[in-house]
């Protein structure tokens, strides 16, 4: 027997459980209704969990998520799922910043060292932050008087921070041992090495 979609199984539905879970750093209580069923279309010989979950005060709209475990209970699937977040925000900060969605990579080599590569340098940002952007009393990011109650900083204001201090780097570096400043371009040249 097909299973009508989500949606019509929610309207039918008259016992939902109460579940309190961790999402996004709050404790919410939601609603939850809990199905076993196959999804001929995905998986035929495989049962899957359904979690209907809907909002008691009626802000959020009726969400459902699949999970293929079916030893699992309701709140681990969402709190899993909200726990995938920062992943998300990962990809899409790589790609945005550092540029991960614009090589066209053809050989299978590239392929295979391009996301690796750009993943690397995000690691490397968020480490160097750590290590040192973070060391003193003020913030290492530009404070934004649009963002007035910010108190961490984005991986934007990371990179940021990283590249004003390699720019200052690079200017003390080229002023003279006098103490005096000694026109240079040098930090206006692209840089040579490559990266390997």
């Amino acid at each position: 027997m097909r299973l009508p979609t989500p949606k019509a199984l929610a309207a039918t539905r008259r016992s939902w459980q109460a579940l309190t879970v961790q999402r996004y750093g709050q404790t919410v209580t939601t609603q939850v209704c809990v199905l076993r069923a196959l999804w001929s279309a995905a998986l035929p010989d495989q049962p899957v969990r359904i979690v209907l979950v809907r909002d008691p005060t009626g802000r959020r709209k009726l969400d459902a998520f699949f999970c293929t475990d079916v030893g699992v209970d309701a709140g681990f699937i969402l709190e899993a799922y909200a726990r995938r977040w920062c992943l998300e925000v990962t990809f899409h900060d790589t790609k945005q910043f550092l540029g991960l969605a614009e090589p066209q990579c053809q050989s299978p080599r590239a392929v295979q060292r391009t996301a690796p590569f750009a993943f690397l340098v995000y690691d490397l940002v968020l480490l160097w932050f750590a290590a040192h952007g973070a060391r003193g009393q003020q913030p290492a990011w530009i404070v934004r008087p649009w963002y007035r109650r910010k108190t961490a900083p984005s991986f934007l204001d990371m990179l940021g921070a990283l590249r004003q201090a390699g720019w200052q780097a690079a200017l003390s570096a080229s002023a003279s041992p006098s103490g005096q400043p000694q026109k240079s371009d040098a930090p206006l040249r692209p840089k040579r090495k490559t990266a390997a």
